[in-house]
């Protein structure tokens, strides 16, 4: 790519140009289109990644030693916003810091489009609309990037919150339960207890989907395992740190979840939230019986198959694999 490439944006005939300069850096910034599989953002989210973990098990070894966990659905509320903050707080620190985190770049080699335009702009004589479209064009992709990362990292979130109440139920990860089990059957599960190798369906007694924001779909395969065992679909939606509320879980994931005899494990608040909701709307619906009785439908599961995250904690301990009765079940008041 040539100079000639940033000297078009100055122009009326801009829009090739743009999109050219905009296509190669795509793949300086953006870790998926990045041959070494680490784009600049992804290297800055790097840089800064021990302080964020650091941060984070610092707030839930504060969660941890709490000694009355009968509130247990703010406590999570609390640490899920706290995680939240800890994210943004970084990604913004890389975003709004991004225009010196480049310039001040000894080696930008790796990334040549960027090297090129930082080339550029430090001539100053250059003109400034050519400046400006730029860096509005490094920072459009920064932000999807930064935006990405956020989204990966709400994952994590979900993950970490989970155990986080399993602690509560005086639960430890690789002792009762194991994370990420695979199964040749397909019922893959984030979570598994006990904790057996892959493969072990037949010895499972619950299994676990986590998923921070669920709308679209639900991650848990339960078709081939045996008659008793118990499935739990964990959801953040509804809590301060989540853009999504039980709301946003169409209907048919529901219909699935009662099919399947999935019980959904929430935000208590946002749970109550959502049966007033559907309350009122069955109260003043005019709508054909077929609406109001899925109204209805949908109110009965959340009513008889959608739990609390304490309740949650609370039938995870009387699994055999928990701690016998003592201190972890005289948390909750």
């Amino acid at each position: 790519m040539s100079s000639d490439s940033f000297d078009r944006l100055a122009s009326d005939d801009f829009y090739d140009s743009a999109i050219e300069i905009s296509e190669s850096l795509k793949v300086d910034l953006f870790d998926k289109y990045n041959p070494n599989k680490l784009g600049f953002i992804g290297l800055q989210r790097n840089l800064n990644e021990d302080e964020r973990q650091k941060r984070i098990n610092l707030l839930v070894d504060e969660f941890c030693c709490a000694e009355d966990f009968s509130d247990l659905d703010e406590k999570i509320n609390v640490l899920g916003t706290n995680i939240w903050k800890v994210n943004q707080e970084i990604g913004w620190r890389i975003f709004l810091d991004l225009r010196h985190i480049i310039f001040s770049s000894e080696d930008l080699s790796q990334f040549p489009t960027l090297e090129k335009i930082m080339n550029y702009l430090k001539d100053h004589h250059q003109p400034h609309m050519v400046h400006e479209r730029l860096f509005n064009l490094i920072t459009e992709h920064a932000h999807m990037s930064i935006k990405q990362g956020h989204k990966a990292q709400a994952g994590e979130a979900g993950k970490i919150l989970t155990k986080a109440i399993l602690k509560a139920a005086g639960l430890t990860h690789q002792q009762h339960y194991r994370t990420e089990y695979k199964s040749e059957g397909g019922c893959d599960a984030d979570f598994a207890f006990p904790h057996v190798p892959n493969n072990s369906d037949q010895d499972l007694d619950l299994i676990m989907a986590v998923q921070f924001s669920t709308n679209d779909r639900i991650r848990l395969a339960s078709a081939e395992l045996r008659a008793g065992v118990r499935k739990y679909l964990v959801t953040y939606n509804g809590i301060d740190s989540s853009s999504k509320t039980l709301k946003e879980i169409g209907d048919k994931h529901i219909k699935r979840c009662m099919d399947e005899n999935i019980k959904i494990a929430c935000y208590e608040h946002g749970l109550n939230l959502e049966i007033e909701r559907l309350e009122k709307e069955i109260e003043k619906s005019t709508e054909e019986v077929i609406i109001k009785d899925k109204l209805q439908e949908r109110l009965s599961y959340f009513k008889d198959y959608a739990c609390s995250f304490k309740k949650l904690a609370e039938q995870i301990q009387r699994l055999p694999i928990s701690t016998p009765p003592g201190k972890q079940n005289s948390l909750f008041k």
